[in-house]
């Protein structure tokens, strides 16, 4: 398996007032009640559970990598040149028809999909897909102790395949896809190439908006200070990968 790492950097801060999972289309699922009883009765075998299931991103030292960011922050020529970055991109090739694990149950008349992932150290771990394909009635959730994304459903196809789910809490998720039983056998569904290892927190509630923007307390916001009356109590979030 190759490794290669890229660049989260945050740009703006600014989602009004509305959460970061907003931005993205979810659904409210039928099979959302399920997702949280497969979760729970996952979680406490994710420690022991095999390898099929579970995912163990190699291991980056997330006080380290802050370490190192804040110093090549600090040798740029103008730190307002800089972008200010928050996670690293980790080459992970994920398949559905390869790894997690495969059940059917009958009773239910669903089949599903689950895996755990996990980066050790991580504050926050997003998923990057290189192919993402839910058909029919499928769906797919992710999920931890800090909250559950989904449900993502053929609405979220790309005509190019891919997809993108945002920062999830925590150094651990768990996803659980949910379709209708059928005579076929699963397809490549899904495929994970990037796991984003968060070293930076970006979940607190203050903004981490970088040196170079302007401030409404900043003098030369202050100067047009009615103009951000109502924009400073707003934020927002957009993050870029680059290499």
């Amino acid at each position: 398996m190759r490794f290669s790492f890229d660049f989260f950097s945050v740009l703006f801060v600014s989602f009004y007032f509305i959460s970061v999972a907003l931005a993205q289309v979810q659904q409210v699922g039928k099979f959302n009640s399920v997702a949280r009883q497969i979760y729970f009765g996952k979680r406490a075998d994710s420690g022991s559970t095999g390898s099929k299931f579970k995912v163990q991103v190699p291991f980056h030292d997330s006080k380290k990598l802050l370490e190192i960011d804040e110093q090549q922050q600090k040798s740029v020529n103008s730190i307002h040149s800089a972008p200010l970055n928050f996670a690293k991109a980790i080459d992970m090739k994920i398949d559905s028809s390869i790894d997690g694990l495969w059940e059917e149950n009958s009773s239910s008349g669903i089949k599903i999909w689950s895996i755990f992932i996990e980066s050790k150290t991580a504050l926050g771990i997003a998923l990057i897909f290189e192919n993402f394909l839910i058909i029919n009635e499928g769906e797919l959730y992710v999920m931890n102790d800090s909250g559950i994304l989904g449900a993502f459903t053929k609405a979220n196809n790309k005509p190019d395949g891919k997809f993108a789910i945002h920062p999830l809490e925590g150094s651990s998720v768990f996803l659980i896809y949910i379709e209708p039983l059928t005579k076929t056998k699963p397809l490549n569904y899904l495929k994970i190439g990037k796991v984003v290892h968060a070293y930076r927190n970006i979940f607190q509630s203050k903004a981490i908006s970088g040196a170079c923007n302007i401030d409404s307390r900043c003098i030369n916001g202050f100067v047009n200070y009615k103009n951000w009356l109502v924009l400073k109590k707003a934020y927002h979030f957009f993050s870029t990968l680059y290499r």
